[in-house]
């Protein structure tokens, strides 16, 4: 089975203002308002999965780990944590603490377009590729309308 051909963004796409500001908030330093809780997780998270550096499988299949560790740090139990099911993973989000202004926007990227720009779309803006520390065309393990697709390029 040969793997999807992916689009790739248009030429014009650094001067949509979503890109822009999805790059802007990727570029950014913490918020200086919870710049200390966000080091302090990340020191904790690196101190607990360091020892899979070098193993992306094992990376992947433990992270969870680090993550159920490091959401003991005193500053989490003021965060409402939730969890949202989505077929086949469970992703996890914090919700505003209050409610977001009307005129809010929300910026989607993933990969898979097939499903996500149906679902992003509705409220928000799409744009399919992944976001990552550089630019690269990579392969993932996929789940599409619950069929495991293994190794599909994706950029």
């Amino acid at each position: 089975m040969s793997a999807p051909i992916l689009p790739v963004p248009p030429e014009n796409i650094h001067d949509d203002p979503g890109f822009r500001a999805l790059v802007q908030v990727l570029q950014k330093e913490p918020d200086p308002r919870v710049a200390n809780q966000f080091y302090e997780w990340k020191k904790c998270i690196e101190k607990n999965i360091s020892q899979y550096e070098n193993d992306a499988k094992q990376l992947w299949g433990n992270f969870w780990k680090g993550v159920q560790l490091c959401e003991k740090l005193p500053f989490m139990a003021d965060l409402k944590i939730k969890n949202f099911n989505n077929g086949d993973e469970t992703k996890r989000h914090i919700p505003p603490l209050k409610e977001l202004p009307n005129d809010s926007l929300f910026y989607g990227a993933d990969p898979m377009q097939e499903v996500n720009e149906k679902l992003y779309s509705k409220f928000g803006t799409f744009y399919p590729f992944a976001v990552g520390g550089k630019s690269k065309i990579s392969k993932a393990n996929v789940l599409i309308n619950k069929v495991l697709h293994k190794n599909l390029n994706l950029q």
